[in-house]
């Protein structure tokens, strides 16, 4: 007799599963599907998978990139900051009250969170970025130290707000600069320039204001800052030991924020995954529209603020509380006093601050937390030699009785070790070291060093001192012996409150002291017990020798810290101050100097960009020149004339990026971020759309000239960067004093009049209108945003980044997680050079080698595209002679009195881009394994099969995707049944190769194919015989 083969195929499809049945979707990889009648299995029956539907939306899109989304453990969140409004109050007067504020809070409370931690999935990570203002063009920064914005003028008073004068002023302590900024002696050039201010007196002088070079200053926030005395403890945000202390006394936060970026589980296009993120970033969080009430009780809106993620309002320096009336408030309060709410005013101004160097800042800081952990020395009879200072802003002291100046009064002091009072231990080395690793990471501080009094190469012997062979601590000038009449009580300073005679003429801010660095021996750590001398074990730590000292009754032994100045072109005189400045003796202050004006550390805050009026113009009213705004900030109530001032609402500015975005590039096919700064615009003039024929006053010198107001820029929103900018009339910040009223600048020319018809004429047709720069702008340097972001945290560690968010899409750790070097710090714009290789990346405008021809232009900015260089053009002045011809003015001068300008130089641009080193991941995991009841027993070893012990019954592979599902082919494997079994429901569930469920959509389906082996009949009648006899037993 032969057999033939019985085939039953059984449909199982999650539509028709229970748990479809029962809205069961928690889980769409596993689902039972009860069977309309019971199925015999027998010993000897064949079970294999006949055809899979595996439903992933998606999957047949060549393109599409796959997410897991599943949890594989935890992943550690970077270090961020947590800024907390707080105090909030709500309640509008019809007159000013420091309680009613924008924003509405009273306080901000500032923290670090170190300790989060989020699910590891390979479509999450918590981002962490920080923000970052420049140094540009607009008002909406201030240079540090600054006592006020600027003129000494009172809340309330008629002339306060028709002061436009103090536009053109000299910057000075005139108008509210430090009574001193940095030590002429020892100039960093990368930060500080020349300039000609005012003093006090009204008096011309020479003294430095940092440079206007767009440099990117990274964000810091105060731990704590109260608006109005009523918030509890608001007396804690004052300095204590000194009024010169409001930056240096403070603690700060950078800035980080964090986002959790997330992209949809299962297949995604990768114009998809981008729009996800860059709308993640985007994401609007708050609009609010802020009113305040006028005299008369009509609400009347003012402004109106939008918060995003990466782009938002804060609280800054403004013209109504940073001004010599709240100044002066606080620099009369009693320290250990309650400060009324005029010096609440003041000091809550400094609630944010941005820093130059914030590696050098930060490890300078925790440096300096050695400080009050220094030992107290003694001699035998227990008197105190060094004592231990409290504050970490006091610095370390200076152990050496006394260091005697050489003898040679032109070079520095030679042979001399500096000893300091740290304990020569591993763990304050290296506290030490990390803040010379960050001073390492920016060589211009050692660059302009030969062109200082304290480091020439006449002083330091021809020494040149570069980041390869020294670092740097600061130093006071002067003894903190309170005793001597000439003395510095804290360490270093910044003048915002003048000190006592004779002190008040002495600037008191700090030097810097370079010592030895070996960087051989940077990680080599000898125990003082064990250390031999110099020219044995070198220096330890790469700066380092242990210094034996007996302290106490006991004589106990410390070994302290011992510096090699000797070794690095000597003590500076500057530093020889005392007996006669022939001596510096124990006790001076050194390490880490937390003021504003420390070598290394340029520190701006940012500002409101507003003041109490506009520029206006200049005018002669018959008697003489004077100048008169055009707007106040006094606006008008709806019931009468009395005036409402909105100036105490003009408090904040915007940080961050406006419109960041990560994009695809369909080209190069690689991910990439762009926009990860506030781009410049070309913006417009303030005078724009103005419809008067003529701007400047009828009576204006020079006579009868008309300048014709701008139109309305077309192309204002276009995105550039600009070389040589003028600052915008529209705003102010004391930053640009003084300023050019519409960039005015005149000279007189040779034509088109004779000299002769000149000399008669009425009006002024030779003299020519040049748009004249502002002294406050570097030359030459680019221009390009007002801030941004920077990425600090990508939120997925070293360890974890394989086949998660940021591997998937293309990018490489080392990439954009290098380490710090001085190519690639915040301060350094994304280059070829260092475009691989990111620290804390973030984007600038893109340069490109074509621009170069369009910075050569004539005196009116007209661009020559010439393949020159771009120089200086100096215009001379030309006047008429009694014998009509013509004499440079003035007479017998070879310059002419010639006005020297470099013309502004607007280029458009885009966003440079940190782009993905390598392709995007499309599919994870190249096959899918079936799992079934249906089999009785294991059928495969390996994974992890988790959630489900059934065994395998087939693989599918990934290449067979169409639409949206993933198609599995009859399957030559085959199993054979071993016991006799009945099914009356069939479970299936669908998994990723390491056993974890599958991330598949709820309409997947598998056909099951059952052979059962069947003796055929011979003919009919024989198989009716044998029913008949089978019926008869």
């Amino acid at each position: 007799m032969s057999a033939y083969t019985d085939t039953t195929l059984i449909n199982c499809n999650r539509s028709a599963s229970v748990e479809a049945r029962t809205d069961n979707n928690s889980n769409p990889a596993i689902f039972t599907n009860p069977l309309q009648q019971s199925v015999n299995l027998n010993v000897g029956d064949k079970i294999s998978l006949e055809r899979a539907f595996i439903s992933e939306i998606g999957a047949g899109n060549p393109q599409t990139i796959e997410f897991k989304g599943n949890v594989k453990g935890v992943n550690k969140v970077g270090k961020h900051t947590l800024i907390v409004p707080d105090d909030f109050n709500y309640k509008q007067e019809t007159t000013y009250t420091p309680e009613y504020r924008l924003g509405y809070y009273k306080s901000i409370r500032a923290s670090q969170i170190t300790n989060e931690e989020v699910e590891l999935r390979d479509n999450l990570a918590p981002l962490i970025f920080g923000y970052y203002i420049t140094c540009n063009e607009y008002p909406n920064y201030i240079q540090q130290p600054r006592r006020y914005c600027g003129g000494s003028d009172t809340r309330g008073s008629l002339t306060h707000y028709l002061r436009a004068s103090k536009y053109t002023l000299f910057d000075g302590p005139n108008a509210g600069g430090a009574y001193h900024t940095v030590d002429e002696n020892c100039i960093l050039e990368a930060d500080w320039v020349k300039r000609q201010l005012l003093n006090a007196a009204n008096q011309s002088i020479d003294g430095y204001k940092q440079k206007v070079d767009n440099t990117r200053y990274t964000l810091f926030v105060k731990n704590f800052v109260a608006y109005t005395t009523s918030v509890i403890n608001y007396d804690s945000q004052f300095p204590r030991r000194s009024r010169n202390g409001i930056i240096s006394e403070a603690t700060y936060y950078r800035v980080r924020d964090r986002i959790d970026i997330e992209v949809n589980k299962g297949f995604n296009t990768p114009s998809a995954i981008a729009k996800q993120i860059t709308e993640q970033l985007n994401k609007t969080k708050k609009v609010s529209n802020f009113s305040m009430k006028d005299t008369t009780g009509f609400i009347r809106p003012i402004t109106k603020t939008i918060e995003n993620e990466t782009y938002k309002p804060i609280n800054c320096q403004n013209s109504f509380y940073t001004n010599s009336q709240s100044w002066n408030a606080y620099k009369t309060f009693d320290l250990l006093g309650y400060p009324t709410q005029l010096a609440v005013d003041y000091i809550s101004t400094f609630a944010y601050i941005a820093v130059k160097r914030p590696e050098i800042w930060e490890a300078g800081r925790i440096a300096a937390e050695l400080v009050p952990t220094t030992p107290i020395i003694r001699d035998i009879n227990d008197i105190i030699l060094v004592p231990q200072f409290e504050g970490a802003d006091e610095g370390f002291q200076v152990y050496n009785e006394d260091i005697t100046i050489g003898a040679d009064v032109n070079q520095n002091t030679f042979g001399e070790k500096i000893i300091i009072n740290v304990e020569f231990n591993e763990f304050n080395l290296r506290q030490i070291r990390e803040l010379f690793d960050a001073e390492a990471l920016y060589p211009e501080l050692w660059t302009s060093l030969p062109n200082t009094v304290c480091y020439s190469k006449t002083r330091t012997d021809g020494s040149i001192l570069t980041e390869d062979n020294t670092r740097f601590f600061h130093m006071n000038k002067h003894t903190n012996d309170g005793n001597i009449a000439i003395h510095n009580d804290a360490f270093g300073d910044d003048a915002f409150v003048e000190r006592t005679y004779p002190n008040n003429s002495i600037n008191m801010a700090s030097l810097p002291i370079f010592i030895k660095w070996e960087n051989d021996t940077r990680d080599t750590y000898i125990d003082p017990r064990s250390y031999t001398s110099y020219n044995v074990d070198g220096l330890v730590y790469g700066f380092a020798m242990p210094y034996k000292v007996l302290t106490g009754e006991d004589q106990d032994t410390l070994y302290l810290i011992q510096l090699s100045p000797d070794l690095a072109g000597g003590i500076p005189r500057e530093f020889f101050t005392e007996i006669g400045n022939t001596k510096l003796k124990r006790n001076r202050r050194i390490g880490f100097d937390q003021h504003a004006t420390a070598y290394s550390t340029a520190v701006i805050t940012p500002h409101s960009g507003y003041t109490f009026n506009d520029i206006g113009t200049a005018l002669n009213d018959g008697i003489g020149p004077i100048q008169r705004p055009e707007g106040t900030t006094l606006m008008r109530s709806r019931g009468n004339d009395s005036a409402n001032d909105i100036s105490p609402y003009q408090t904040q500015t915007y940080i961050g990026a406006n419109n960041p975005a990560l994009s695809y590039n369909a080209v190069n096919n690689r991910f990439e971020f762009s926009r990860l700064h506030t781009a410049n615009n070309i913006g417009n003039k303030l005078m724009a759309g103005c419809q008067l024929g003529n701007i400047n006053n009828e009576r204006l010198i020079p006579p009868n000239l008309n300048l014709a107001p701008p139109p309305i820029n077309a192309d204002a929103a276009d995105t550039c960067y600009k070389i040589t900018p003028r600052p915008p009339q529209f705003g102010y910040s004391p930053t640009f004093l003084p300023y050019n009223r519409s960039n005015q600048a005149y000279r007189q020319g040779l034509y088109p009049l004779g000299a002769a018809a000149l000399a008669t004429a009425t009006s002024q047709p030779n003299t020519q209108l040049i748009e004249g720069q502002n002294i406050n702008i570097e030359p030459f340097n680019i221009f390009d945003s007002h801030g941004g972001i920077y990425i600090d945290n990508l939120g997925v560690t070293e360890d974890n980044w394989e086949d998660n968010l940021w591997d998937i899409l293309g990018f490489n750790y080392d990439s954009i997680n290098a380490v710090p070097t001085k190519d690639n710090v915040l301060t350094q714009r994304i280059t070829p050079t260092n475009e691989n290789s990111l620290y804390r990346p973030t984007t600038n405008g893109e340069i490109v080698a074509t621009d170069g021809k369009a910075l050569v232009t004539n005196r009116y900015g007209a661009n020559m595209y010439y393949t020159g260089l771009p120089y200086p053009i100096n215009i001379v002045n030309w006047i008429p002679t009694n014998n009509s011809g013509w004499n440079l003015d003035p007479v017998d001068t070879p310059t002419g009195q010639a006005l020297t300008t470099i013309p502004e130089v607007v280029v458009r641009t885009q966003s440079t881009t940190i782009t993905a080193t390598n392709l995007q991941k499309s599919v994870l995991k190249p096959y899918y394994t079936i799992r079934s009841s249906i089999l009785e027993g294991a059928s495969t070893i390996g994974g992890n099969p988790t959630g489900a012990n059934l065994p395998i019954i087939s693989v599918i592979d990934k290449y067979s995707a169409q639409g949206d599902y993933f198609f599995g082919n009859p399957s030559d494997i085959q199993f054979t049944i071993t016991r006799d079994t009945t099914l009356a429901d069939i479970t299936t569930s669908i998994h990723d190769p390491d056993g974890e469920f599958a991330n598949v959509d709820r309409t997947s389906a598998v056909i099951y194919k059952i052979e059962k082996l069947k003796d055929a009949p011979i003919n009919i009648i024989q198989e009716l015989l044998k029913q008949s006899n089978k019926n008869k037993k």
